[in-house]
């Protein structure tokens, strides 16, 4: 379920909830513990779209999920994206992203591993 909360000619921005599912496969784990959990979740998050210039758009999308503790309790996507438009067919595009699990699985060495992960994404893309 979603409802727009502006929508405008340069400017949109929504917001959403909703039941879900998650599955989830782990990589390594302790011993003893499975290596998958499924769960019902919240599926809540926001999504805005801001043409600064004519060149120029913000994105900025964000969604979480809480669930049982097994699953990972909440997780978190984030990601905000400048966009610039060099040319009628070039884009170039830089991306910040944020993936955060609030309780990761505790892997076989006895590891834990850190809750959020950071990303810098810089693309060219051509359209065509």
């Amino acid at each position: 379920m979603g409802y727009d909360l502006i929508q405008g000619p340069k400017l949109e921005w929504n917001v959403l909830t909703g039941p879900g599912y998650q599955r989830t496969w782990f990589e390594s784990t302790t011993e003893g513990e499975p290596d998958s959990h499924g769960s019902a979740v919240l599926v809540f998050g926001t999504t805005l779209d801001w043409e600064l210039t004519r060149r120029v758009d913000l994105l900025v999308h964000y969604q979480g999920q809480y669930t049982r503790r097994e699953v990972g309790e909440t997780t978190h996507h984030g990601v905000v994206t400048l966009k610039t438009d060099i040319t009628k067919g070039l884009d170039f595009d830089v991306s910040f992203i944020w993936d955060r699990v609030s309780q990761p699985m505790v892997e076989a060495d006895g590891e834990t591993p850190t809750p959020d992960d950071f990303r810098l994404v810089v693309s060219l893309g051509l359209d065509f």
